[in-house]
């Protein structure tokens, strides 16, 4: 959303980061894509329900 092009690195790259980050920094990413979703008009996605 901040407009910045692809840089390689793929999945492990954002796993990596994921796992090194503290819960606070995840839960401001969150806060602030949840914001920017809905500023644009656009309601938070939700997991799909779980079926056996």
């Amino acid at each position: 959303m901040s407009g910045r092009a692809y840089s390689a690195g793929g999945i492990r790259t954002t796993v990596a980061a994921t796992r090194a980050a503290s819960d606070e920094a995840l839960e401001a990413n969150l806060t602030r894509y949840l914001r920017e979703a809905l500023r644009q008009g656009r309601p938070p996605s939700r997991p799909s329900p779980v079926t056996a």
